[in-house]
């Protein structure tokens, strides 16, 4: 039952960032939406309509058809003119920034309702088609649906307009940085909002480790029912690695100590509740954002790119978030009800993502001058936030090696 649960919990994070996940809603909304519309037209309230506004009746069933099939085809082919156009948006941006940035692209609001809009109309329009009929004694001919699927064709082809628009202004390198920047933003809000149970100090005692059961990435874990297993039996739980770590099978993976006796279910009710898969989604790791700015910015630094206005972009973005980072950093102690420790998380320190986020940044980027300006600019920037001096000795470090650098290119 816990390893369903496990498998559901994944299942569903795949499928709610899925690009056809809310296509899919939008496709059934539509077909709903046919079936009441046919209904209505078979209703008195319908034939009424039909019977006394002239323009809104059809007679004909091959002009019917004519129009339906009409509209099928040339919405289906909107659609894949719409979307080769995003392919190459798509093409363009792994090739010149990251790979990083498609999960960015294929997850956008917009494009997804564009496409939802699309699939909708194609999926009404279809079941029209079918509906349409002619007998030996009855012919029938929902007006009132074809008409409606006009004013969808309407909407849909203003919305492809609306679209070209938006993909020349959406997409820009720029705007794809602040959309990182605004994810990674909020997922570290949404991480100080949960730390509020969380404290520094607490003792912690030596347990017994506990190996992980399959290969991949530590994503996260349900905080509530670990407590809840924490309490009922009476142990505390110490994770060995930070979220978005990549743990091997049959290595220690945690430490469980107040207990003596370990059961196996404990184990499995334990890792039920933690998740490990493929995958870097930023809205459930705030690192994951650090990381991709930092690959975006690494490689427009790199000799076939040669951009290195992007890599700025994404040191004013790494500023920001480093910046909130060090002012609300995260205590890694959760209490129980009775304010008792009982999880032990790994969390980076200021000083780790500083160093993972910025080094390659400064790496790529020594020759530039204007990358060297705009990591002092950052250096100065943190310095006048770092009230505590917490960060002082790596930006120190950052500030020498940059003086290097500059020294270095002045050389040659």
């Amino acid at each position: 039952m816990q390893e369903l649960i496990q498998w559901f919990r994944k299942v569903y994070v795949k499928v709610i960032h899925s690009i056809a996940f809310v296509p899919a809603l939008v496709a059934i909304g539509f077909l709903i939406l046919a079936i009441v519309m046919m209904e209505l037209d078979e209703s008195g309230a319908g034939l009424n309509i039909n019977e006394n506004i002239e323009w809104l009746r059809l007679n004909d069933v091959d002009t019917a058809r004519s129009v339906v099939a009409t509209v099928t085809g040339g919405i289906i082919s909107l659609t894949v003119f719409n979307f080769s156009i995003f392919m190459v948006v798509l093409n363009q941006a792994a090739s010149q920034m990251s790979n990083r940035m498609l999960d960015n692209m294929i997850g956008d609001r917009f494009q997804k309702l564009i496409l939802s809009c699309y699939i909708g109309t194609i999926v009404y329009s279809l079941f029209l088609l079918t509906s349409i009929s002619e007998g030996k004694h009855a012919i029938y001919i929902p007006a009132l649906s074809i008409y409606l699927l006009l004013v969808l064709t309407i909407i849909d082809i203003f919305l492809f307009i609306f679209f070209l628009h938006y993909v020349t202004q959406a997409f820009r390198y720029e705007k794809l940085i602040q959309k990182m920047h605004g994810k990674t933003s909020t997922a570290l809000e949404q991480q100080q909002k949960e730390a509020k149970n969380r404290v520094f100090d607490a003792v912690l005692h030596d347990g017994i480790e506990v190996n992980a059961p399959q290969s991949g990435y530590f994503q996260h874990f349900n905080q509530e029912l670990l407590l809840r297993l924490a309490e009922t039996n009476n142990f505390v739980i110490q994770f060995l690695h930070p979220t978005g770590s990549f743990v091997l099978q049959n290595t220690p993976f945690l430490k469980i100590s107040g207990s003596n006796k370990i059961s196996n279910d404990t184990v499995k009710n334990l890792f039920s509740a933690i998740d490990f898969y493929h995958g870097q989604q930023i809205s459930g790791n705030a690192y994951y954002g650090f990381q991709h700015l930092m690959e975006v910015a690494v490689k427009a630094l790199s000799p076939g790119i040669n951009d290195p206005g992007t890599a700025i972009l994404c040191l004013h973005a790494l500023t920001d978030l480093l910046a909130f980072n060090l002012k609300h950093p995260v205590p890694p102690v959760i209490t129980g009800k009775e304010g008792i420790p009982r999880l032990f998380t790994v969390e980076r320190s200021i000083h780790e993502i500083f160093e993972t986020s910025v080094k390659p940044i400064l790496h790529y980027g020594r020759d530039d001058e204007h990358v060297r300006q705009a990591i002092l600019q950052m250096i100065h920037q943190l310095t006048l936030v770092d009230a505590q001096g917490v960060l002082k000795p790596t930006l120190y470090k950052f500030l020498q090696q940059v003086k290097r650098n500059q020294k270095e290119s002045e050389t040659f």
